[in-house]
Formats: C-alpha cells, sequence, structure tokens
C-alpha cells in the first residue's frame, strides 16, 4: 500500500500446489520475509468473506513467567464449606516487550548505550531488509517493534507500507500528523503548522500543510527519533529536567490545550536549535545522531548511509568479546503488567 490507506489490500498469493487466494498485503509480505529474524513468522492466515485473520508465531520472551509449568492443583481452591472447588487462578498476561517499555524512568534511559546500539542496528537491519524489497513502513512507533530478553528485534504492524520501485512513488506533497505522534515531529513540519495559531488540528480534523516530502525520509526520521528516545530517556528537543512533566501522549491537538505552550516552545526549539545530543555517549554515537536528526533534511543521511555508520557495529564486538549477548534490563512496569492479579507461585501451597 502507497499512501494513508487503513484498510487492508488484499493481493493475489499462489500456493506451492497452484491454489490461488487472496491475503491480506501484510501476510504476502512477511511470507516473503519468511527466513529474515528481524520479523515475525507467519503461522496460518484466515480469511471468510470481509473479514480476515493473520496468525504469527510470537516473540518469544523467556522470562521465568513465559517458560512457566501449570500445576494443576494451583488451578483450584475448595470454599470454606469444602463443597465446590473456586477457580482463582489467574494467567500472566504475557505482554509483549515493545518499544514503549524504553521510554525511560524520570528522563534517564533504561538502556546502556551498547544495549541501545543493539536495539537500533537490528531494528534498523529491519528497515533495510523492507527496502530491498522496495518497502518503506510507515507506520514506525514506539509500539510497533518487539524485544525478547537478548534485545532481539522485531519489526510488526505491516499494514501501512510505502512501496515502489519508482523513486517519484516516494514523494508527497503533503505533511500531516497527529497529537500521539508529536514525538516524532519533523523540523520542516514544525515550521509550517507553527504558521497555524491551532497547530495540528481544527475541528477535529487533522490540518494538512503543503509540504513536499519523501516518505523514505519520513520513516527514516522517526526510527531516528525512537533511538535517540531510549539512549536519553526522553524525546528530541524535549527538556531534559526529570521534574517537567511528561507530555507525551497528553496532547490533544488544539491550541487551547493545556500541554499547548510547552509544545509550542518544543517545537521553537526544533525550528531555531540544532539537537543537544548527551556528552556521555560515544562520539560515533553522538555523530550519528545529530546527523540523524539535522534540521535541515538536505543534511540527514540516507537510510544507505545511515546503514554504514561505524556506531551500528560495535554492539556485535562487545557481545564476541564477552561471548554471551546482550540482556535486556529488567523494567518495574513490564514486569508489573506481566504477572496477573491473584497469580500463584508456581509450586507455592494453595
Amino acid at each position: 500500500m502507497l499512501g494513508e490507506k487503513t484498510d487492508p489490500e488484499m493481493v493475489p498469493f499462489q500456493e506451492p500446489t497452484g491454489q490461488e487466494h487472496y491475503i491480506p498485503e501484510e501476510a504476502l509480505i512477511l511470507i516473503y520475509l519468511i527466513d529474515s529474524d528481524r520479523f515475525p513468522t507467519v503461522h496460518s492466515i484466515y480469511t471468510h468473506g470481509l473479514l480476515w485473520s493473520i496468525v504469527m508465531h510470537p516473540c518469544i520472551d523467556p522470562s521465568p513467567e513465559s517458560i512457566d509449568y501449570v500445576n494443576p492443583h494451583d488451578f483450584q481452591r475448595i470454599d470454606r464449606h469444602g463443597e465446590r472447588p473456586v477457580y482463582r487462578y489467574v494467567f500472566p498476561k504475557f505482554p509483549a516487550f515493545s518499544g514503549v517499555y524504553l521510554q525511560g524512568i524520570n528522563k534517564q534511559p533504561v538502556l546502556g548505550e551498547m544495549q541501545g546500539c543493539k536495539v537500533a542496528a537490528l531494528f534498523l537491519d529491519g528497515m533495510v531488509q523492507l527496502a530491498d524489497m522496495g518497502i518503506y513502513h510507515a507506520d514506525i512507533s514506539v509500539n510497533n517493534y518487539l524485544m525478547d530478553q537478548d534485545l532481539n528485534v522485531q519489526l510488526i504492524d505491516l499494514g501501512q507500507v510505502y512501496f515502489s520501485l519508482n523513486h517519484d512513488k516516494f514523494q508527497t506533497h503533503y505533511g500531516r500528523t497527529i497529537p500521539f505522534q508529536e514525538y516524532q515531529m519533523r523540523p520542516e513540519l514544525a515550521t509550517e503548522y507553527m504558521k497555524y495559531k491551532t497547530g495540528t488540528m481544527e475541528s477535529k480534523e487533522l490540518r494538512t500543510v503543503y509540504l513536499p516530502s519523501d516518505r523514505r525520509d519520513i520513516s527514516l526520521w522517526k526510527y531516528s527519533t525512537i533511538v535517540y528516545g531510549f539512549l536519553h530517556g526522553y524525546w528530541p528537543w524535549e527538556e531534559s529536567d526529570p521534574k517537567v512533566s511528561e507530555w507525551h501522549g497528553k496532547f490533544s491537538g488544539f491550541y487551547d490545550d493545556v500541554e499547548w505552550d510547552r509544545i509550542a516552545a518544543r517545537r521553537l526549539r526544533m525550528i531555531n536549535e540544532d539537537i543537544s545530543v548527551n556528552e556521555n555517549l560515544s562520539q560515533d554515537c553522538r555523530d550519528m545522531l545529530q546527523s540523524a536528526l539535522a534540521r535541515d533534511v538536505n543534511e540527514r543521511p540516507s537510510l544507505q548511509e545511515m546503514n554504514s555508520f561505524p556506531w551500528f557495529s560495535q554492539w556485535s564486538d562487545e557481545e564476541r568479546e564477552s561471548g554471551r549477548p546482550l540482556k535486556r534490563p529488567r523494567i518495574d512496569k513490564f514486569e508489573r503488567h506481566n504477572a496477573g492479579p491473584g497469580r500463584v507461585n508456581p509450586g507455592e501451597q494453595t
């Protein structure tokens, strides 16, 4: 799908037996990527009329919660009269560990630089694999990539992609955003929006502005903001002071929103100031971020140029020297989401 459509495209697919089906475009892309570790593997596809479903193998998280055995005796408790079993065992929710959990705590990163380097490099590897097929992810966000405990990354949600074999087809004349994606705002888009008092929205309609752009550059910019975010604990051009509350996800888009003044101030910094990068990061890392998040779109690297930065290979050197994979840190928020209320520990008497 090329463009902003949200309805799934159905495309023809021929099985090795010769039988033909129409399947969702997202499923076809994943079938082409079946040998890649950067994407989930399709298990089965169901279609019925206008309804469809894709079942994929999960990005397994080999944590104690995930491999926990089930003791049948933990499923039931006898009520106080001893008359009948009362089912109170609650399974953990097993949420996927997505980029949401890397957003930082009190504006401090939860990953070290080499851990972040691995996540960034494997994420970028997935984007390069898509680009080799003429595809660019149109919905890169903190929600659309997953990690296991060894920080192996998988990209998900390919329902919105940009696809073309022609350079011209990636060009767009308009720019737009939604409030939840404010953290991925581009300086050139901020410049256009700041011409309007209402900022991003008016009368519940997205404000579209004239802004010739290359969709491939937009995809790479979104990726770059995410990498900056998990290496710093806050978003590009955001105030680093932990006393300043987090605005992400709270902005409604209207100029009279309580967060508008802070959003407007951030956009002005984006327009007038170069990106500030933590001096504790290595020079290679800082060079990559300053280039990827340059205010001038003409100074930003292409996907292929981005992939050539030496920083992206440093995590593998560290793993090779240590002889073990880099590990994901324990994050309390994820642990809480991964535990069901009333859960009984394995082997615990009820």
